[in-house]
């Protein structure tokens, strides 16, 4: 008898030490319930010991199978009750008003977070995963007070909260956000009401957002582009002293990570965004004093980089690049960039360039004159672009290309490219012209002969039309849609040419053979020209 008591007791503490366990989190009036029941429970196991110790003197076998019975009842009973009540205190908040808790999550929610939520009367109480209220049909609004704009549509927001006595509401405390189906809407003076946001110490409580969809767009409401967000997660890591926000998402079909961290007491920033799919990475660094940021931008892209070092204060920003290159090929630029209004001017500068690709019709450069962005009326973009070694190329050895946008109209005045055997090939008056249906190019150039009898080689003209020449100037009009070019105002040693050579050019002009990229039609019609040329 004395081994089963000490079994039992043995059972009893184990059970204490379970509920202590289970229940670490649940207030002191909880804790005094249960160990009321267990009192109950041990004192009445205690009477039914003596009980069963009087009916083992009369049935030693029949007493120990009535025991077993007798005591798994005790347990399961005490169990399911303890369970029973551990549940039943976790739905008291599904007691609580409706319009108090509504009311108490959106203060709770603006002093925690200091993120302006506004909720809807559509609230539900649940306790798993862990207590929380799920809110329907949520918002998020600017710190506007006189006029709050809204910047989100949330469809399912959840509230965690802490079981620590739930028997007094007004103890309420938020443990966590999760944030699930919301569209974010972000234009261009919204980007102070997020700097100010991310400028503030984040709560050390996290804000998750799952599924959901960050638009921007212009001030028309036109979506310029669209992040899909799959994980979001914002909190204050008290451990580094850091605001972290670390976001799995897509834009415009590129899947990406990113994470970001802020310094709030030596206003610095960083920045990591990572594309494994597209070897895309880009890292960013910035430091913030006396209203100037200085920053270090790393950007690679397969085996390209651009490393960019920036000075931005107020509207100006004004940069450099360090030790970048271009698909193996080594890249300088610098510039300046005034935002309001927008003026561009930028140097760059690269070892060696491939012509076909840099005068690509198809290329973006190209695709994005196109497009028409470029002729506004408030831009101003001056771009300049060198390169000592023009490769793949047995004539031409050196360029220069100037692109000019000064209020709605292109030029690139003063651009040339240089062969050391022939000479220097320069445009001095252009203008590009974008109507609806084409891209037209118009300008003059000066072709200065270095050598005349090596450009009459390449040509491959007869030796017989072979006079000495120092200069050939004409007027080009080239098509970007068409693929097509004419040539007029054809002068040799400034010379006005004759009706010979008119005639020659107009039937080029007219025909529907000539390319601009066709050398032998071209080679063709600078014989003809010579041909009839007077001297």
């Amino acid at each position: 008898m004395e081994n089963i008591k000490k079994k039992f007791n043995k059972f009893i503490k184990y059970l204490k030490f379970l509920i202590k366990k289970t229940l670490l989190k649940l207030s002191n009036k909880t804790n005094y319930i249960f160990n009321k029941l267990i009192f109950l429970i041990k004192k009445t196991a205690l009477k039914n010991s003596n009980k069963t110790n009087n009916i083992f003197n009369k049935s030693k076998s029949k007493f120990r199978s009535k025991l077993k019975v007798s005591n798994f009842n005790i347990y399961l009973i005490g169990l399911i009750t303890i369970l029973f009540i551990y549940l039943f205190y976790l739905t008291i908040p599904a007691l609580y008003n409706k319009s108090w808790v509504q009311n108490t999550i959106e203060s709770k929610l603006l002093d925690e977070f200091k993120i302006n939520f506004s909720i809807s009367s559509e609230i539900n109480y649940e306790i798993l995963p862990s207590p929380h209220f799920t809110i329907k049909n949520a918002k998020i609004l600017n710190d506007d007070p006189e006029n709050p704009k809204e910047l989100s549509e949330i469809k399912e927001l959840k509230v965690f909260i802490y079981q620590k006595n739930l028997f007094n509401k007004n103890n309420l405390t938020i443990k966590k956000v999760l944030i699930k189906n919301a569209n974010f809407l972000v234009q261009k003076n919204d980007f102070n009401f997020f700097d100010r946001l991310f400028n503030k110490k984040f709560s050390k409580k996290e804000i998750l957002i799952k599924k959901s969809n960050l638009f921007f767009k212009d001030i028309n409401q036109k979506t310029l582009s669209i992040i899909k967000m799959s994980n979001l997660h914002l909190f204050y890591d008290n451990s580094k002293l850091l605001n972290m926000i670390y976001l799995k998402g897509e834009v415009f079909k590129i899947p990406f990570k990113l994470k970001f961290n802020k310094d709030l007491i030596n206003n610095e920033n960083n920045f990591l965004l990572n594309s494994k799919k597209y070897k895309i990475k880009i890292k960013n660094k910035t430091n913030y004093k006396k209203k100037i940021v200085n920053g270090l931008n790393d950007l690679s892209i397969l085996n390209s980089r651009l490393i960019t070092d920036y000075k931005l204060k107020k509207n100006f920003l004004s940069f450099k690049s360090f030790n970048s290159q271009i698909s193996n090929n080594k890249i300088k630029y610098n510039g300046k960039l005034n935002l309001n209004p927008f003026d561009l001017t930028l140097d760059i500068s690269s070892q060696k360039i491939n012509l076909m690709k840099l005068f690509n019709t198809n290329s973006l450069l190209f695709e994005f004159i196109k497009s028409g962005k470029l002729f506004h009326d408030n831009l101003n973009v001056a771009i300049s672009f060198s390169s000592p070694d023009i490769s793949n190329n047995k004539i031409f050895d050196s360029l220069k290309v100037n692109l000019n946008a000064i209020n709605g109209e292109i030029n690139f005045d003063s651009s040339y490219i240089l062969s050391n055997k022939i000479g220097l090939l320069k445009s001095y008056s252009n203008e590009l012209i974008l109507n609806k249906d084409n891209l037209i190019f118009n300008g003059d150039f000066n072709l200065d002969i270095k050598n005349s009898d090596y450009f009459f080689s390449f040509f491959q003209t007869s030796k017989k039309y072979r006079k000495p020449i120092k200069n050939i100037s004409f007027n080009l009009t080239f098509n970007f849609f068409k693929n097509k070019f004419k040539i007029n105002n054809f002068k040799i040693d400034n010379k006005k040419p004759g009706d010979e050579i008119e005639g020659v050019l107009n039937n080029f002009n007219l025909s529907e053979d000539q390319q601009i990229g066709n050398l032998i039609i071209f080679k063709n019609l600078v014989n003809n020209l010579f041909s009839i040329y007077s001297g």
